[in-house]
């Protein structure tokens, strides 16, 4: 009796194909979200940290100096004027370079200020400086796909160049600025504003219960329009302080001299003196902030609006528990 061997099969069908395919697929799908959700947990501790180590250099500077940096020099009217063309310029970032491991980076300004005091005001146009473009890596918050923004020579009476803006400022208190308060201790209820030169001792409130800055989103500028927000080296115009006036990443809008409004980040090009700018983050549901104790918490969008604002004045005994 003859036996036929059986022969093997190798390989699969068609339809076994199609199935190994359908259920990577489904894994595929079910491991993305987690993979985006563990990567922007990193890049959001990140950001936490880089305000931890603002917050840090802010308190190494009122340890050295007995006074924490002015917030901007030269207030909206551009006055008073200053020594050098194109009027006063430096912001409390470039005051803070050598405690967040810039001190190269800040020895190619200081040839450039002029000492007031403790306040050590720079009178220059430090945008025309070759440095002023390169990012600061401390600076960014790592989820802001628009971020670190560089910008490119602007040709008008002079040819500026913004420089560097990055995603931090410095809270100004829960008002607007104009031509007639940005000086105003009396009506700069914060820590950082033009001119300001705020000692701890100042903060009646509480560090831990006063904001000293927080988030804001970047905005790239547009063949039509310059954005000036989170523009360090030309703080004149605003663009390094926010407000607690509204609570983070409100819909209402920034008001900035020049500005481009995004549904991320609305904004109203004002031409007048009453300008103020908020918090803003791309992390959903609300911003980082730093407390003046160098502590940094995340506030949700939701935050009772009296409550957020209560948190941004030095000394104006709000209850603020939260």
């Amino acid at each position: 009796m003859t036996h036929v061997k059986g022969q093997m099969r190798v390989g699969f069908t068609l339809v076994e194909l199609l199935v190994v395919i359908a259920i990577i697929g489904v894994l595929v799908g079910l491991l993305l979200p987690a993979v985006q959700q563990a990567r922007e947990s990193a890049r959001r501790s990140q950001c936490q940290n880089n305000l931890k180590q603002l917050g840090q250099a802010m308190h190494n500077y009122h340890e050295a100096h007995g006074i924490l940096p002015f917030g901007a020099m030269g207030d909206l009217s551009q006055t008073p004027a200053c020594s050098t063309p194109g009027g006063c310029e430096s912001t409390w970032m470039v005051m803070i370079l050598p405690y967040i491991d810039q001190q190269s980076l800040y020895d190619k300004f200081s040839p450039l200020m002029d000492t007031t005091e403790a306040k050590e005001w720079m009178h220059t146009n430090a945008g025309n400086v070759v440095e002023a473009g390169v990012p600061i890596g401390t600076l960014v918050c790592p989820s802001d796909p628009n971020s670190p923004k560089t910008t490119a020579h602007w040709g008008g009476t002079h040819d500026y160049n913004d420089g560097f803006c990055g995603n931090y400022s410095m809270c100004n208190g829960d008002t607007t600025i104009t031509t007639a308060t940005d000086k105003d201790p009396g009506s700069q209820t914060g820590l950082f504003f033009h001119y300001s030169g705020i000692r701890f001792k100042d903060v009646s409130d509480g560090l831990s219960k006063t904001i000293m800055g927080g988030e804001h989103v970047a905005v790239r500028d547009s063949s039509s329009e310059r954005d000036w927000r989170g523009r360090y080296y030309r703080g004149k115009h605003l663009g390094v302080l926010i407000s607690t006036l509204e609570t983070p990443n409100t819909q209402i809008p920034d008001r900035l001299i020049r500005c481009d409004n995004k549904d991320y980040a609305p904004c109203t090009s004002n031409q007048g003196s009453d300008n103020v700018m908020y918090a803003r983050s791309v992390h959903p549901g609300g911003a980082h902030c730093i407390l003046a104790d160098g502590a940094v918490e995340f506030f949700s969008d939701s935050i009772d609006r009296s409550l957020f604002q209560g948190l941004g004045t030095r000394n104006g005994s709000e209850i603020t528990s939260y």
